[in-house]
């Protein structure tokens, strides 16, 4: 989206430094956050479940 993490995290309405965590694996998202990170992505919670599920792949 082209979006520094400060300014995603005030598109979701959470602190920056929850996103961080949430991205390094140190926080573990609610299903509602989850939620409000795909809405802003514009993308249904399921899709966004399945391209975190397809970078691990990637990654792995």
């Amino acid at each position: 989206m082209g979006l520094s993490q400060v300014e995603f995290a005030e598109r979701c309405g959470f602190y920056q430094t929850y996103l961080s965590r949430v991205e390094r694996g140190l926080a573990n998202p609610t299903i509602n956050a989850l939620e409000v990170i795909a809405k802003t992505l514009n993308l249904t919670f399921f899709e966004l479940i399945e391209r975190v599920a397809q970078m691990q792949t990637d990654e792995g």
